[in-house]
């Protein structure tokens, strides 16, 4: 995401997660959502996540981490692969939370999706879901803090997420909608790519 102005979507709607509020960019933006249900970002920075001025989607599951959250959506987590066009009753994770904000894309109306960060590669691999400790800075995403020195996080499953990725691609085109991805030489092949200076 350092490549990439993310000024240029201060007037668009926006699903965006984990740390992204380390990015400058997102102090510009108006309409935009915030999505976390690993609970290892929401223990380790639910300060932040309560402090930030757009609606959350969380994990129900985590609630007592942040028991005095406002403008919050406690999504229940559920197991069987599917795709959830209900997030309120249940919603499976899929490996990530790119796959939860896809969900909540399709729930809250959208017919055109655009993804941006979507490496789909880590430096740092391994056993998947693996709960690691940073021993320094972080190389695979736009800040070095972003999962830094001494933050917990789990090694991506990223078989299971594109596995997910092909079910969200399924039910936004049985219903005529799409989803592209704009991430600047991404390893994820799933959705049409789709070039920034052509959103534009």
């Amino acid at each position: 995401l350092n490549s990439v102005d993310l000024s240029m979507l201060r007037d668009e709607y926006i699903i965006a997660s984990n740390r992204i509020y380390l990015h400058p960019a997102c102090t510009d933006w108006s309409r935009w959502y915030y999505c976390a249900v690993n609970p290892n970002v929401i223990e380790q920075f639910a300060g932040d996540i309560a402090g930030l001025p757009a609606m959350r989607f969380l994990a129900w599951e985590h609630r007592n981490l942040m028991p005095d959250a406002q403008n919050t959506v406690w999504l229940r987590s559920r197991n069987e692969p599917r795709f959830s066009f209900e997030p309120s009753d249940a919603i499976w994770q899929g490996a990530t939370v790119t796959y939860v904000a896809l969900q909540l894309a399709f729930h809250l109306g959208f017919t055109d999706v655009v993804l941006f960060g979507v490496d789909h590669h880590y430096d740092r691999a391994g056993q998947p879901n693996k709960l690691v400790t940073s021993g320094e800075r972080d190389p695979d995403h736009f800040a070095e803090d972003y999962f830094g020195e001494g933050v917990r996080w789990q090694l991506p499953d990223l078989s299971q997420s594109e596995l997910a990725y092909s079910i969200a691609k399924l039910a936004f085109e049985q219903e005529g909608r799409r989803i592209r991805d704009a991430t600047i030489d991404g390893k994820l092949y799933v959705f049409p790519k789709v070039r920034i200076q052509d959103l534009l």
